[in-house]
C-alpha cells in the first residue's frame, strides 16, 4: 500500500512539474505587447508558443484583447473584444435580412500584419417555439 501511496505522489508531482511549462517570452515581445496594452502592467498576460511566433492573451475581466507576435517584436495579428454596438452598419444589415430575432453576444476586432482589419461577432438567434403536449411543433412552421 505504501508503495502504491508513493508511485501515486511521484507521478502526480511529474504532472504538476511538466505539465506548468513556463516559457520564455522575449523582451522584444513583450516590449511590444505592452504598446499595444498599457495594462498589462497590472494584468497578468498568459503566453503561448505557436510556431515561431508568442501569442499573449490579457486576462482581462469583461475586455479581454490577445496579441500574436514575432520573437523580433512584429505584430502578426491582434484581437480586442469590443462593444457590439460598434459591428458595422452593412453587417447588421446582413443579419436583420438572414434572421428575425437575433442578439450580437460578442464582437471581436481583429486586425492582421497588413492592418487588414475584421470582425468576428458572436449572435444568438432568439425564437420561440410552441409545442403541443406530445411534442409535436405548433409554431413556428418553416
Amino acid at each position: 500500500m505504501k508503495k502504491i501511496s508513493f508511485l501515486l505522489i511521484l507521478l502526480f508531482s511529474f504532472i504538476c512539474m511538466f505539465g506548468q511549462k513556463n516559457i520564455e517570452v522575449p523582451t522584444a515581445v513583450t516590449d511590444r505587447m505592452m504598446t499595444l496594452f498599457p495594462q498589462m502592467k497590472t494584468i497578468p498576460v498568459s503566453w503561448k508558443k505557436t510556431g515561431f511566433n508568442y501569442r499573449g492573451t490579457l486576462e482581462q475581466k469583461d475586455w479581454p484583447g490577445a496579441a500574436v507576435i514575432d520573437s523580433t517584436g512584429k505584430i502578426i495579428q491582434t484581437e480586442r473584444k469590443i462593444n457590439p454596438m460598434y459591428l458595422p452598419d452593412k453587417a447588421k444589415k446582413y443579419l436583420d435580412s438572414q434572421y428575425k430575432n437575433y442578439e450580437v453576444v460578442e464582437l471581436w476586432a481583429i486586425s492582421d500584419d497588413k492592418a487588414k482589419n475584421t470582425f468576428k461577432a458572436t449572435v444568438q438567434i432568439k425564437e420561440v417555439f410552441s409545442f403541443e403536449t406530445d411534442g409535436v411543433l405548433i409554431s413556428p412552421k418553416k
